[in-house]
């Protein structure tokens, strides 16, 4: 057993610098197509969103495990919240898009109705109770931009 401590440090090593550049990647990928604005729609946001997420969410149980392995095997420990300050903004951008989405969805169903069968008091009434349910959203949520973007265009 003593015999194969080296081969497998070596192994893990490599494993380490496989994670590390997809991480790298990840984090390139979350820069650039991160939907941080209105220029998405909210069901477009929260696809690419579960996207990205499932790739961090895998990208940072394959690091937690290395880290895990490397302790096991008293090597030099890599930092394993390392990836914790991507999920969180992962989590609170999903969340920000998850609660817009809702309210667009009965913006969406205005929208469908015809001219004809408008009637404005009801349709001023059903955006005044969206636009309250936006006001209602908690700070954390209210505090991004994509919530003042879309905000502003009811």
């Amino acid at each position: 057993m003593e015999d194969q401590i080296p081969a497998i440090q070596a192994k893990i090593i490599d494993e380490e610098k496989n994670c590390n550049s997809k991480i790298k990647e990840i984090e390139l990928e979350w820069e650039r197509t991160t939907p941080k604005n209105a220029d998405y729609t909210p069901k477009d946001a929260l696809d690419l969103l579960n996207i990205i997420g499932k790739k961090i969410q895998t990208s940072n149980d394959e690091w937690v495990r290395i880290c895990k392995a490397k302790e096991l095997l008293d090597m030099e420990l890599g930092d394993p919240l390392r990836l914790q300050s991507l999920v969180e903004d992962h989590q609170l951008l999903k969340s920000v898009w998850a609660e817009i989405h809702k309210v667009w969805q009965n913006i969406d169903q205005i929208n469908e109705t015809l001219l004809s069968a408008y009637v404005y008091k009801k349709v001023k009434e059903s955006l005044d109770k969206l636009l309250e349910q936006m006001n209602d959203f908690p700070n954390r949520l209210r505090s991004h931009n994509v919530y003042d973007e879309y905000k502003s265009q009811l």
